[in-house]
Protein backbone atom coordinates (compact mmCIF):
# COMPACT_ATOMS: atom_id res chain seq x y z
CA UNK A 1 0.00 0.00 0.00
CA UNK A 2 1.52 3.44 -0.90
CA UNK A 3 0.68 7.62 -0.66
CA UNK A 4 0.83 9.96 -2.58
CA UNK A 5 3.03 12.22 -0.55
CA UNK A 6 1.97 15.37 -1.29
CA UNK A 7 -1.92 14.36 -0.85
CA UNK A 8 -0.62 12.79 2.26
CA UNK A 9 0.27 16.04 3.61
CA UNK A 10 -2.67 18.11 2.44
CA UNK A 11 -4.84 15.30 4.17
CA UNK A 12 -3.63 16.22 7.19
CA UNK A 13 -3.69 19.72 7.06
CA UNK A 14 -7.14 19.45 5.91
CA UNK A 15 -8.34 16.95 9.35
CA UNK A 16 -6.19 19.71 11.35
CA UNK A 17 -8.94 22.74 9.59
CA UNK A 18 -12.06 20.45 9.69
CA UNK A 19 -10.82 19.46 13.56
CA UNK A 20 -10.43 23.30 14.72
CA UNK A 21 -14.20 23.73 13.75
CA UNK A 22 -15.62 20.89 15.54
CA UNK A 23 -16.39 22.13 19.28
CA UNK A 24 -17.25 18.51 20.16
CA UNK A 25 -13.50 17.86 21.13
CA UNK A 26 -10.39 19.11 22.68
CA UNK A 27 -7.38 19.40 20.10
CA UNK A 28 -3.82 19.87 21.55
CA UNK A 29 -2.79 23.08 21.06
CA UNK A 30 -0.01 22.63 18.44
CA UNK A 31 -3.12 21.97 15.97
CA UNK A 32 -4.53 25.40 17.15
CA UNK A 33 -1.41 27.03 16.47
CA UNK A 34 -0.88 27.36 12.86
CA UNK A 35 3.08 28.08 13.99
CA UNK A 36 3.05 24.74 14.63
CA UNK A 37 1.05 22.94 11.56
CA UNK A 38 0.81 25.47 8.68
CA UNK A 39 3.82 23.88 6.98
CA UNK A 40 2.60 20.50 6.79
CA UNK A 41 1.17 21.32 2.89
CA UNK A 42 4.76 22.67 1.92
CA UNK A 43 6.38 19.49 3.13
CA UNK A 44 8.56 21.66 5.46
CA UNK A 45 7.20 20.94 8.95
CA UNK A 46 9.94 20.08 10.61
CA UNK A 47 8.07 18.55 13.88
CA UNK A 48 5.93 15.99 11.42
CA UNK A 49 9.05 15.74 9.22
CA UNK A 50 10.92 14.67 12.45
CA UNK A 51 7.88 11.79 12.73
CA UNK A 52 8.05 10.41 9.18
CA UNK A 53 12.09 10.20 9.62
CA UNK A 54 11.44 8.53 12.81
CA UNK A 55 9.06 5.86 11.28
CA UNK A 56 11.24 5.12 8.07
CA UNK A 57 14.10 4.67 10.34
CA UNK A 58 11.88 1.72 12.33
CA UNK A 59 11.25 0.10 9.36
CA UNK A 60 7.15 1.08 9.52
CA UNK A 61 7.31 3.17 6.27
CA UNK A 62 9.93 3.92 3.31
CA UNK A 63 9.72 6.60 1.14
CA UNK A 64 10.31 6.13 -2.97
CA UNK A 65 10.31 9.16 -5.50
CA UNK A 66 6.55 11.07 -4.69
CA UNK A 67 5.18 7.95 -2.69
CA UNK A 68 5.19 6.69 1.19
CA UNK A 69 5.10 2.82 1.47
CA UNK A 70 3.54 1.26 4.00
CA UNK A 71 5.23 -1.55 5.51
CA UNK A 72 4.22 -5.05 6.81
CA UNK A 73 5.66 -4.01 10.34
CA UNK A 74 2.66 -1.39 10.75
CA UNK A 75 0.68 -4.22 11.46
CA UNK A 76 3.15 -6.31 13.47
CA UNK A 77 2.07 -7.04 17.06
CA UNK A 78 3.54 -5.68 20.29
CA UNK A 79 3.61 -5.76 23.78
CA UNK A 80 2.92 -3.34 26.00
CA UNK A 81 6.46 -2.42 26.91
CA UNK A 82 8.19 -2.77 23.45
CA UNK A 83 5.17 -1.06 21.26
CA UNK A 84 6.42 2.53 22.07
CA UNK A 85 9.75 1.45 20.73
CA UNK A 86 9.14 -0.49 17.53
CA UNK A 87 5.26 1.32 16.17
CA UNK A 88 5.05 4.88 17.34
CA UNK A 89 2.04 4.90 14.32
CA UNK A 90 0.14 2.23 16.45
CA UNK A 91 0.46 3.67 20.40
CA UNK A 92 -0.77 7.39 18.24
CA UNK A 93 -3.27 5.27 16.18
CA UNK A 94 -4.75 3.34 19.44
CA UNK A 95 -4.99 6.78 21.61
CA UNK A 96 -7.14 8.10 18.72
CA UNK A 97 -9.16 5.42 18.08
CA UNK A 98 -11.77 5.71 20.62
CA UNK A 99 -12.37 9.22 18.97
CA UNK A 100 -14.40 8.20 15.98
CA UNK A 101 -14.70 12.32 14.89
CA UNK A 102 -10.87 11.73 14.36
CA UNK A 103 -10.98 8.80 12.09
CA UNK A 104 -14.36 9.80 10.62
CA UNK A 105 -12.69 13.57 9.61
CA UNK A 106 -9.35 11.52 7.84
CA UNK A 107 -11.52 9.99 6.06
CA UNK A 108 -13.53 12.88 5.12
CA UNK A 109 -10.08 14.97 4.63
CA UNK A 110 -8.28 12.01 2.15
CA UNK A 111 -11.34 12.61 -0.26
CA UNK A 112 -11.15 16.10 -0.69
CA UNK A 113 -7.31 16.16 -1.05
CA UNK A 114 -7.90 14.47 -4.49
CA UNK A 115 -9.83 17.28 -5.34
CA UNK A 116 -8.92 19.95 -3.47
CA UNK A 117 -7.55 23.49 -5.22
CA UNK A 118 -4.82 26.14 -4.82
CA UNK A 119 -7.65 28.65 -4.08
CA UNK A 120 -8.88 26.02 -1.44
CA UNK A 121 -5.52 25.52 0.22
CA UNK A 122 -4.93 29.43 -0.22
CA UNK A 123 -8.04 30.59 1.69
CA UNK A 124 -6.85 28.39 5.01
CA UNK A 125 -3.49 29.22 4.75
CA UNK A 126 -4.72 33.01 4.58
CA UNK A 127 -7.39 32.08 8.01
CA UNK A 128 -4.00 30.87 9.67
CA UNK A 129 -2.58 34.01 9.20
CA UNK A 130 -5.45 35.84 11.13
CA UNK A 131 -5.57 33.03 13.52
CA UNK A 132 -1.85 33.74 13.87
CA UNK A 133 -2.50 36.80 14.61
CA UNK A 134 -4.60 36.16 17.67
CA UNK A 135 -2.61 33.20 19.23
CA UNK A 136 0.37 35.88 19.55
CA UNK A 137 -1.79 38.34 20.92
CA UNK A 138 -2.48 36.17 23.82
CA UNK A 139 0.29 34.59 24.32
CA UNK A 140 2.13 38.34 24.95
CA UNK A 141 -0.71 40.01 26.78
CA UNK A 142 0.26 38.34 30.02
CA UNK A 143 0.91 39.97 33.12
CA UNK A 144 4.76 39.55 32.61
CA UNK A 145 4.45 41.48 29.93
CA UNK A 146 2.59 44.32 31.31
CA UNK A 147 5.83 46.78 31.93
CA UNK A 148 6.25 47.72 28.34
CA UNK A 149 2.02 46.75 26.72
CA UNK A 150 0.69 49.02 29.12
CA UNK A 151 2.43 51.91 27.59
CA UNK A 152 1.98 50.90 24.45
CA UNK A 153 -0.48 53.46 21.75
CA UNK A 154 -0.79 50.72 18.64
CA UNK A 155 -4.72 50.72 18.59
CA UNK A 156 -5.58 50.55 14.81
CA UNK A 157 -6.65 46.66 13.14
CA UNK A 158 -3.31 44.31 12.57
CA UNK A 159 -5.16 42.07 10.59
CA UNK A 160 -3.94 40.54 7.10
CA UNK A 161 -6.02 41.62 4.79
CA UNK A 162 -7.20 40.63 1.44
CA UNK A 163 -9.18 42.33 -1.17
CA UNK A 164 -10.58 41.05 -4.51
CA UNK A 165 -11.13 44.02 -6.66
CA UNK A 166 -14.80 44.41 -8.80
CA UNK A 167 -12.91 43.54 -12.04
CA UNK A 168 -9.87 41.73 -11.65
CA UNK A 169 -7.05 42.75 -14.27
CA UNK A 170 -5.35 39.69 -13.42
CA UNK A 171 -2.50 41.05 -11.55
CA UNK A 172 -1.62 40.44 -7.94
CA UNK A 173 -0.02 43.35 -5.75
CA UNK A 174 1.56 42.08 -2.43
CA UNK A 175 2.09 44.81 0.40
CA UNK A 176 4.73 44.44 3.00
CA UNK A 177 4.68 47.39 6.21
CA UNK A 178 7.68 48.35 8.12
CA UNK A 179 9.26 47.61 11.18
CA UNK A 180 7.49 48.28 14.41
CA UNK A 181 4.04 48.39 12.31
CA UNK A 182 1.63 46.35 10.70
CA UNK A 183 -1.23 45.95 8.10
CA UNK A 184 -2.61 49.02 9.00
CA UNK A 185 -0.18 50.74 7.71
CA UNK A 186 -0.56 49.59 3.82
CA UNK A 187 -4.60 49.20 4.56
CA UNK A 188 -5.56 52.97 2.78
CA UNK A 189 -3.31 52.20 -0.15
CA UNK A 190 -3.82 48.28 -0.11
CA UNK A 191 -8.26 49.57 -0.75
CA UNK A 192 -6.42 52.14 -3.19
CA UNK A 193 -4.94 49.23 -5.30
CA UNK A 194 -8.19 47.19 -4.87
CA UNK A 195 -9.71 50.04 -6.81
CA UNK A 196 -7.62 50.00 -9.32
CA UNK A 197 -7.95 46.46 -10.52
CA UNK A 198 -5.52 44.60 -8.72
CA UNK A 199 -5.95 41.66 -6.25
CA UNK A 200 -4.42 42.76 -2.92
CA UNK A 201 -2.97 40.93 -0.15
CA UNK A 202 -1.25 42.71 2.65
CA UNK A 203 0.73 40.67 4.59
CA UNK A 204 1.91 40.94 8.68
CA UNK A 205 5.18 40.28 9.95
CA UNK A 206 5.32 38.11 12.70
CA UNK A 207 5.75 40.11 16.17
CA UNK A 208 3.70 43.01 14.96
CA UNK A 209 0.84 44.31 15.58
CA UNK A 210 0.60 42.72 19.07
CA UNK A 211 3.35 43.60 21.83
CA UNK A 212 6.93 44.68 21.41
CA UNK A 213 7.45 41.26 23.57
CA UNK A 214 6.28 39.27 20.75
CA UNK A 215 8.89 41.28 17.98
CA UNK A 216 11.78 40.64 20.56
CA UNK A 217 11.32 36.99 20.05
CA UNK A 218 11.55 37.09 15.90
CA UNK A 219 14.40 37.22 14.05
CA UNK A 220 14.29 38.41 10.62
CA UNK A 221 14.09 35.00 8.96
CA UNK A 222 10.37 34.75 10.73
CA UNK A 223 9.50 38.45 9.22
CA UNK A 224 10.61 37.12 5.49
CA UNK A 225 8.70 33.56 6.08
CA UNK A 226 6.00 36.20 6.29
CA UNK A 227 6.24 37.83 3.25
CA UNK A 228 6.73 34.03 1.50
CA UNK A 229 3.30 32.56 3.02
CA UNK A 230 1.63 36.04 2.02
CA UNK A 231 3.00 35.58 -1.92
CA UNK A 232 2.04 32.05 -2.17
CA UNK A 233 -1.15 32.88 -1.28
CA UNK A 234 -1.96 35.65 -3.70
CA UNK A 235 0.10 33.43 -5.94
CA UNK A 236 -3.01 30.90 -5.95
CA UNK A 237 -5.56 33.94 -7.26
CA UNK A 238 -2.55 35.55 -10.02
CA UNK A 239 0.10 34.39 -11.98
CA UNK A 240 1.96 37.60 -12.12
CA UNK A 241 2.36 39.79 -9.39
CA UNK A 242 4.23 43.22 -8.26
CA UNK A 243 5.64 43.75 -4.93
CA UNK A 244 5.29 46.87 -2.53
CA UNK A 245 7.84 47.11 0.39
CA UNK A 246 7.53 49.86 2.86
CA UNK A 247 11.16 50.29 4.76
CA UNK A 248 11.50 46.82 6.09
CA UNK A 249 9.25 45.74 4.07
CA UNK A 250 10.65 46.95 1.11
CA UNK A 251 14.51 45.07 2.20
CA UNK A 252 12.50 41.63 2.34
CA UNK A 253 10.70 42.38 -0.95
CA UNK A 254 13.58 42.58 -2.91
CA UNK A 255 14.40 39.58 -1.25
CA UNK A 256 11.61 37.38 -2.35
CA UNK A 257 12.01 38.87 -5.96
CA UNK A 258 15.37 37.95 -6.00
CA UNK A 259 14.25 34.36 -5.87
CA UNK A 260 10.64 34.17 -7.33
CA UNK A 261 11.26 35.32 -11.14
CA UNK A 262 9.44 35.61 -13.23
CA UNK A 263 5.98 35.38 -11.10
CA UNK A 264 7.07 38.83 -9.54
CA UNK A 265 7.45 40.90 -12.83
CA UNK A 266 8.23 44.32 -10.45
CA UNK A 267 9.01 45.60 -7.21
CA UNK A 268 7.70 49.06 -5.13
CA UNK A 269 10.46 49.70 -2.96
CA UNK A 270 9.83 52.36 -0.57
CA UNK A 271 12.91 54.04 1.80
CA UNK A 272 14.33 50.95 2.34
CA UNK A 273 16.54 51.47 5.85
CA UNK A 274 20.43 50.92 4.86
CA UNK A 275 21.71 53.88 6.13
CA UNK A 276 20.23 55.88 8.98
CA UNK A 277 20.01 59.71 10.14
CA UNK A 278 20.80 58.78 14.08
CA UNK A 279 24.02 58.00 13.76
CA UNK A 280 23.38 55.93 17.40
CA UNK A 281 21.68 52.95 15.24
CA UNK A 282 25.63 52.09 14.72
CA UNK A 283 25.85 51.05 18.65
CA UNK A 284 23.05 48.52 18.35
CA UNK A 285 25.37 45.21 18.00
CA UNK A 286 27.06 46.35 20.38
CA UNK A 287 24.06 46.84 22.72
CA UNK A 288 22.59 43.77 21.59
CA UNK A 289 25.77 41.67 22.60
CA UNK A 290 26.10 43.31 26.02
CA UNK A 291 22.03 42.62 26.58
CA UNK A 292 22.94 38.84 25.57
CA UNK A 293 25.68 38.79 27.75
CA UNK A 294 24.03 40.27 30.75
CA UNK A 295 21.08 38.15 30.13
CA UNK A 296 23.72 34.65 29.79
CA UNK A 297 25.36 35.92 33.06
CA UNK A 298 22.16 36.26 35.24
CA UNK A 299 18.44 36.26 35.52
CA UNK A 300 17.86 39.93 33.55
CA UNK A 301 16.42 40.18 30.43
CA UNK A 302 19.49 42.54 29.45
CA UNK A 303 20.57 46.31 30.41
CA UNK A 304 18.65 47.75 27.90
CA UNK A 305 16.58 45.41 26.31
CA UNK A 306 13.52 48.00 24.81
CA UNK A 307 14.05 51.67 23.37
CA UNK A 308 11.57 54.03 23.12
CA UNK A 309 10.00 54.85 19.80
CA UNK A 310 8.76 58.17 18.60
CA UNK A 311 6.55 56.99 15.79
CA UNK A 312 4.52 59.82 13.65
CA UNK A 313 1.74 57.03 13.49
CA UNK A 314 1.28 56.19 16.85
CA UNK A 315 -1.80 54.60 16.58
CA UNK A 316 0.35 51.77 14.34
CA UNK A 317 3.81 51.53 14.96
CA UNK A 318 5.21 50.23 18.30
CA UNK A 319 6.42 52.94 21.08
CA UNK A 320 8.83 50.62 22.11
CA UNK A 321 11.12 49.05 20.09
CA UNK A 322 12.89 45.69 20.89
CA UNK A 323 16.89 46.12 20.68
CA UNK A 324 17.18 42.43 19.12
CA UNK A 325 14.98 43.29 16.61
CA UNK A 326 17.28 46.69 15.25
CA UNK A 327 20.07 43.84 15.12
CA UNK A 328 17.76 41.65 13.24
CA UNK A 329 17.22 44.31 10.90
CA UNK A 330 21.39 44.90 10.82
CA UNK A 331 21.56 41.84 9.66
CA UNK A 332 19.08 41.45 6.94
CA UNK A 333 20.38 44.71 5.64
CA UNK A 334 23.95 42.84 6.01
CA UNK A 335 22.15 40.60 3.70
CA UNK A 336 21.53 42.45 0.94
CA UNK A 337 24.73 42.57 -1.17
CA UNK A 338 23.65 38.86 -1.37
CA UNK A 339 20.31 38.79 -2.99
CA UNK A 340 20.17 42.15 -4.58
CA UNK A 341 22.24 41.38 -7.95
CA UNK A 342 19.93 38.20 -8.08
CA UNK A 343 17.23 40.96 -8.64
CA UNK A 344 16.10 40.44 -12.03
CA UNK A 345 12.62 42.29 -12.22
CA UNK A 346 12.25 45.97 -13.13
CA UNK A 347 12.29 48.19 -9.44
CA UNK A 348 11.49 51.41 -8.51
CA UNK A 349 12.82 53.12 -5.55
CA UNK A 350 11.04 55.43 -3.85
CA UNK A 351 12.92 58.12 -1.03
CA UNK A 352 12.19 61.08 0.80
CA UNK A 353 14.41 63.48 0.32
CA UNK A 354 14.44 64.65 3.80
CA UNK A 355 12.93 61.62 5.94
CA UNK A 356 13.84 62.31 9.35
CA UNK A 357 14.53 58.33 9.85
CA UNK A 358 16.29 56.96 6.62
CA UNK A 359 18.90 58.50 4.96
CA UNK A 360 18.03 60.03 1.02
CA UNK A 361 21.70 58.31 0.50
CA UNK A 362 19.84 54.35 0.87
CA UNK A 363 18.02 55.11 -1.85
CA UNK A 364 21.87 55.92 -3.58
CA UNK A 365 23.28 52.96 -2.41
CA UNK A 366 20.45 50.79 -3.44
CA UNK A 367 20.73 52.26 -6.65
CA UNK A 368 24.26 51.37 -6.88
CA UNK A 369 23.57 47.86 -5.53
CA UNK A 370 21.30 46.59 -8.04
CA UNK A 371 21.87 45.41 -11.63
CA UNK A 372 18.59 45.21 -12.68
CA UNK A 373 16.35 47.89 -14.78
CA UNK A 374 15.65 50.64 -11.94
CA UNK A 375 14.45 53.62 -11.30
CA UNK A 376 15.05 55.99 -8.62
CA UNK A 377 12.32 58.80 -7.52
CA UNK A 378 13.03 61.08 -4.57
CA UNK A 379 9.87 62.26 -3.35
CA UNK A 380 9.92 66.16 -1.62
CA UNK A 381 9.24 65.29 2.26
CA UNK A 382 10.08 65.64 5.42
CA UNK A 383 8.45 62.53 6.96
CA UNK A 384 8.90 58.93 6.75
CA UNK A 385 5.94 57.36 5.92
CA UNK A 386 5.24 58.92 2.27
CA UNK A 387 3.59 55.47 1.41
CA UNK A 388 0.87 55.61 4.26
CA UNK A 389 0.46 59.53 3.67
CA UNK A 390 0.50 59.18 0.10
CA UNK A 391 2.92 62.27 0.34
CA UNK A 392 3.85 64.23 -2.82
CA UNK A 393 1.27 61.88 -5.26
CA UNK A 394 3.45 58.60 -4.01
CA UNK A 395 0.65 56.39 -4.88
CA UNK A 396 0.65 58.04 -8.49
CA UNK A 397 4.25 57.13 -8.95
CA UNK A 398 3.17 53.94 -8.20
CA UNK A 399 0.70 53.95 -10.51
CA UNK A 400 2.67 54.86 -13.45
CA UNK A 401 5.86 51.94 -12.41
CA UNK A 402 3.31 49.71 -12.41
CA UNK A 403 1.27 50.08 -15.51
CA UNK A 404 4.54 50.01 -17.41
CA UNK A 405 5.75 46.49 -15.41
CA UNK A 406 2.31 45.47 -16.59
CA UNK A 407 2.47 46.44 -19.98
CA UNK A 408 5.89 45.34 -20.82
CA UNK A 409 4.78 41.49 -19.19
CA UNK A 410 2.21 41.85 -21.79
CA UNK A 411 4.77 42.48 -24.42
CA UNK A 412 7.09 39.73 -23.49
CA UNK A 413 4.35 36.93 -23.44
CA UNK A 414 2.87 38.38 -26.77
CA UNK A 415 5.96 37.65 -28.28
CA UNK A 416 6.76 34.37 -26.66
CA UNK A 417 3.42 33.29 -28.56
CA UNK A 418 3.80 35.02 -31.83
Amino acid sequence: LHLERQRFFNTIFIAVKKLQNNIGINLHRSLLNPSDYSELTAGSDTRFLAFISEAKHTGLISEYKTRYHLLPKLLDEYDFDSIRLENLIAVYANEARPITIVKDTLIEAYRESETITPLELAAWHFEDDCRLLNWEYQAYHKSEHEDINSHETASADATPFFLEPERPNGIGVLLVHGLLASPAEIRDYGAYCSSQGYTVLGVRLKGHGTSPYALQDMAWEDWYHSVLRGFNILKAHCRRIIVTGFSTGGALALKLASEHYPEIIGVNAVSVPIKFINPAFMLVPLLHGTNVLVDWLSSFEGVKPFIENTSEHPQVNYRHVPVKSLYELRLLIGMMDMFLPKCHVPVLVLQGNEDPVVSYKSAQDLMNKLTCKKELRLIPSKRHGILMENIAGTWATIDQFMTSCVDETNEIVKGLSD
